[in-house]
């Protein structure tokens, strides 16, 4: 509910003014034409200026009560009134004014914007890697450039910068692209992106996959740092989610109770990294997350006072991943050294496995929770060995119904 009064606007008024249950009330001064004080029932305080240019309707903030003074207010409605006289809209200058001091942000406050304006609207694992990026590669390189400045050459040094790890110097420059694409949208520049510009570097795609007794040795360490209390419980178990489902990290550390069905055994994502998705964990994966205390929403939280998901394990899996100590079956002191893997390798180790005990290329896709078969067809090259194997097995079942010989190297030959 809006209502309108006229009244004089002095500071009594201005200090016993009643603030409404519901809605918004503007009174309008009775000496200066069109000034404007609104109270709402959330109890903001602002003067406005109504007044119409060329047949439309304005009503420009001039500021809030406690920025500025009722007598502040005046003097600029005055100035504002005599703008309009002389043929200027003040609403019109004071976007331009608004617009040309935008044009001078620097990127530190372009990265500010773009954590107010875009980054609550993507995915938290989006949000995080655009953050950390920015953090680690861009404001300590760019921070005090003015957005607007920011050309070829200096995304170019950047890119350079960046070269001993292609990855992140092109995930930089890909993160760099789309906020400077957004900077030109919001009108902090013009002109085209200098990001477009950039030869990538080539990537060398990693590939390592656990051996069966490395994985065999790994879950014996796992063991161990129970038994032993080494590491926390709920780590090892989200290292172990990992290998035994084949889920993205992020899928994994943000787990919520909620989404696991017990009596179906499945894990229902409501959203992933390609939309909704249902896991499929071996049934004994569940008898381990019953042991999971639940003190959180979370399955996997870092502690218990903020009751909030790990952020990342890859830290803890850098530091021990080197020199992994155990004991085998037999009783004897075993090393494993896993130096080269990563913890996106448990996926890959998952789905070399799947290849090569029966499961089609298309049955991993939908376990992986892929929806482009082009990004399953990566691990296509794993199914060769299953394929031999399964053309061979056609093969003899055909021989044996032409009735051929064992020895058929011979069969065909002309006789000298």
């Amino acid at each position: 509910m809006s209502n309108n009064k006229t009244v004089k606007l002095n500071r009594e008024f201005i200090n016993n003014v009643v603030i409404p249950n519901t809605g918004e009330v503007k009174y309008r001064d009775s000496n200066i034409k069109g000034l404007t004080f609104k109270v709402t029932s959330a109890g903001k305080k602002v003067f406005l200026l109504q007044y119409r240019f060329e047949g439309v309707q304005r009503k420009p903030k001039i500021g809030n009560l406690g920025d500025i003074t009722l007598e502040q207010a005046k003097n600029i409605a005055k100035q504002w009134l005599g703008q309009i006289a002389s043929g200027v809209d003040p609403m019109a200058l004071k976007q331009a004014k608004k617009q040309e001091a935008a044009s001078d942000i620097n990127m530190r406050q372009l990265y500010e914007l773009l954590k107010e304006q875009h980054l609550t609207k993507v995915k938290v694992r989006t949000a995080y890697e655009y953050k950390r990026i920015w953090n680690s590669n861009i404001l300590p390189n760019m921070g005090s450039i003015k957005v607007k400045h920011i050309d070829k050459q200096a995304v170019i040094a950047l890119h350079n910068q960046l070269s001993t790890t292609p990855y992140q110097a092109n995930r930089t420059i890909a993160v760099l692209s789309k906020s400077l694409e957004l900077a030109e949208a919001w009108g902090y520049r013009e002109g085209t992106n200098p990001c477009k510009y950039v030869d990538k570097y080539k990537e060398q795609k990693k590939e390592r996959y656990l051996k069966p007794h490395e994985v065999q040795g790994l879950q014996s360490y796992f063991n161990q740092c129970i038994e032993q209390q080494t590491m926390p419980f709920n780590i090892v178990m989200a290292f172990r989610l990992l290998l035994f489902t084949g889920a993205r990290k992020n899928e994994i550390l943000t787990l919520k109770w909620e989404y696991i069905d017990f009596r179906n055994n499945t894990i229902n994502l409501p959203d992933s990294k390609t939309g909704k998705k249902t896991i499929y964990p071996p049934k004994f994966v569940f008898d381990w997350l019953k042991e999971i205390p639940k003190s959180s929403e979370y399955v996997f939280e870092s502690n218990r006072k903020s009751g909030l998901p790990f952020q990342d394990i890859s830290k803890k899996w850098r530091s021990i991943r080197g020199n992994i100590e155990y004991t085998n079956k037999e009783g004897l002191p075993c090393k494993l050294d896993l130096s080269d893997v990563r913890v996106h390798d448990l996926r890959h180790t998952y789905a070399s496995f799947a290849a090569n005990n029966g499961i089609t290329l298309t049955e991993l896709g939908k376990l992986l929770g892929h929806n482009n078969p082009q990004t399953t067809a990566r691990y296509a090259h794993l199914f060769d060995d299953t394929m031999k194997q399964a053309s061979n097995k056609i093969g003899q079942v055909i021989k044996e119904a032409a009735n051929l010989p064992e020895n058929v190297v011979s069969i065909g030959k002309r006789s000298a």
